[in-house]
């Protein structure tokens, strides 16, 4: 379940809070002056969430190694292409 709790409740509550998102999978969204401000959830989601943004990353790291040595002007080009070709098969 997903609840939204400011950051005074989180400070007079934190253990509760943490079992609740631990044990009951919650998430606690933390909000100061009616901004939210930062999330709570469980460790397991947060390690899913850094595996998959680094296979994204992966992504961008070769695509960077590739590109090196090649001019602002024709990497333009180049994703300029790419993004035409990307519309027009969406």
């Amino acid at each position: 379940m997903r609840k939204t709790v400011s950051a005074l409740k989180i400070r007079k509550n934190l253990g509760q809070l943490l079992e609740q998102v631990y044990y009951k999978r919650d998430e606690v969204i933390v909000e100061r002056a009616g901004k939210e401000m930062a999330v709570l959830i469980p460790f397991e989601e947060y390690t899913r969430m850094m595996v998959e943004r680094e296979k994204k990353f992966s992504v961008v790291n070769r695509v960077q190694k590739k590109l090196q040595g090649v001019s602002e002007k024709e990497l333009d080009k180049v994703i300029g292409e790419a993004t035409r070709a990307a519309k027009k098969n969406a």
